[in-house]
């Protein structure tokens, strides 16, 4: 199916309908990803509610969307090699570290493995193999296997600076006393002790 949509889009000639349609299906996609909302329900549950569950929905997949379009229409519209186009955005996933609280890092590194799930990557996949099927050869293995790397990254940037803006909820001490109170009595040793 996202072969057939990724071709299709192609045929469309307007890049800013691509660039929406990419944002679009790589935002939807995300929003109905079960291991996301998983992960956003522990956040929650973790943060005491100051982080909600939509909030953290909404954040990764606007940042996977993004990413997909970023990944997928400008990167190889301007042949920026994937090497450079990694470097980038590892460096700006560095700066946002920084300056996020030190609490949130963590979670926002595990965000990508919510967008790796049983939805988001083959359908990724597919629509990079129909985006760059007009591109032959090495080329285009390199830009749908990048898409996938590209795009996973987008939920650890848009939590760290979700994380940068929600920096006045009392986020230490809800997670403070989550760890020092349910871990060890709710945890699978404590079972056995």
């Amino acid at each position: 199916m996202g072969d057939m949509l990724g071709s299709t889009i192609l045929e469309t000639n307007s890049i800013w309908k691509i660039i929406l349609i990419c944002f679009l299906f790589g935002f939807s996609i995300s929003v109905v990803e079960p291991v996301l909302h998983i992960v956003a329900g522990q956040i929650d549950y973790v943060t005491a509610g100051a982080i909600s569950k939509s909030l953290i929905i909404i954040s990764v997949s606007i940042g996977v969307g993004v990413l997909i379009t970023l990944g997928g229409v400008i990167r190889p519209m301007f042949n920026i090699p994937l090497r450079l186009c990694l470097t980038i955005i590892y460096s700006i996933i560095f700066i946002l570290a920084l300056i996020a609280p030190p609490e949130f890092i963590s979670i926002s590194f595990d965000a990508p493995g919510a967008t790796t799930g049983v939805l988001t990557v083959p359908f990724i996949s597919s629509l990079a193999i129909g985006l760059f099927s007009k591109r032959a050869g090495k080329e285009s293995e390199e830009d749908s296997f990048g898409l996938v790397g590209i795009t996973t990254s987008g939920a650890v940037i848009a939590l760290l600076i979700m994380s940068i803006f929600v920096r006045n909820a009392d986020l230490s001490h809800t997670i403070n006393h989550y760890t020092s109170n349910n871990i060890t009595s709710s945890s699978i040793a404590g079972s056995f002790f």
